[in-house]
């Protein structure tokens, strides 16, 4: 995820997030065909947190996955 972030001084800066995000079955299959780096998708889905002894992170398990970008090998 970029957000567009604007500094006190007026520069313009991009934050990136990087998320952890889980599919099963078709959906899976197709984010394997069709997602390379730097693919934009739109990812509906549940946050659960994923707290363990060795760290804190959110997962996103994906409900829906719509492809935003052509890089996939599929026409």
């Amino acid at each position: 995820t970029n957000e567009f972030i604007k500094e006190v001084d007026g520069e313009k800066i991009i934050r990136t997030d990087w998320h952890h995000i889980s599919t099963w079955g078709k959906t899976a299959d197709a984010c394997a065909r069709m997602l390379r780096k730097g693919s934009k998708v739109l990812v509906e889905g549940k946050l659960r947190n994923s707290n363990n002894e060795h760290n804190s992170n959110y997962e996103i398990f994906a409900i829906d996955v719509t492809f935003l970008s052509n890089y996939g090998t599929e026409n």
